[in-house]
């Protein structure tokens, strides 16, 4: 009976010991990932739901090869996100999911100095001039992921937060456009251009499902 009493009495301490959010916490935060640097509010509306608002900014120069043409460019975001955290538990582990909203792509130019093939026609570099292109991806992109986050479960105002999940971008839509060349405007080089804008289109996919990836702090007030 000793023993039962014993157990029971150390389920019971574990209970009152483990951290519990409390309804009506506010916070602002900030955290740095693969989606850039982050602003967010956040406020509990129980012991296991947190609401998140978030403005992202993501600037990247990069160089690539799509196709076989050497481009330089930026692939930047701008973007504000919703997002509804469940901590199943009662504790820090979370499944968050929500959506990001706003600009998300890549600018990309070229200036070939050899023979490029556009489509299945071989060009000279002054037939094609520069080759300029934008990608872009869906303004409204969901999220799904997981991660730790004590807000409001402290003894102090300060929490941490590291998240793991994806942004679901959508296929990318591609315009590419020749300037400045012997051929620019000529509708053979146009219908080239446009199989050139499915072959890229198939190789930037890689950004259908953005990771993200995520670590940063709050201030509860």
């Amino acid at each position: 009976m000793k023993k039962y009493t014993i157990i029971t009495s150390l389920f019971a301490v574990s209970l009152l010991t483990t951290p519990v959010a409390m309804a009506g916490d506010f916070g602002l935060g900030l955290s740095v990932g693969t989606s850039g640097v982050s602003a967010e509010v956040k406020t509990n509306m129980s012991d296991k739901l947190v609401l998140r608002g978030a403005y992202n900014y993501f600037d990247l120069d990069v160089d690539e090869v799509y196709d076989g043409i050497a481009y330089t460019g930026k692939f930047d975001m701008s973007t504000f996100g919703g997002f509804a955290d469940f901590h199943p538990m009662g504790n820090g582990f979370l499944l968050s999911g929500g959506a990001y909203l706003g600009d998300k792509g890549l600018t990309l130019n070229s200036a070939p100095t050899g023979n490029v093939t556009i489509g299945d026609i071989n060009y000279t570099p002054a037939q094609v001039g520069t080759l300029k292109s934008t990608v872009e991806l869906a303004s409204l992109a969901p999220y799904a992921g997981l991660g730790f986050d004590n807000f409001g479960m402290t003894d102090g105002a300060f929490s941490v937060n590291l998240r793991l999940g994806v942004m679901m971008t959508g296929t990318p839509e591609v315009d590419l456009q020749s300037a400045g060349g012997l051929l620019s405007g000529n509708p053979l080089l146009e219908a080239e251009i446009a199989r050139e804008e499915a072959n890229i289109a198939d190789e930037i996919d890689k950004y259908k499902f953005f990771p993200v990836i995520s670590i940063g702090t709050a201030y509860a007030f």
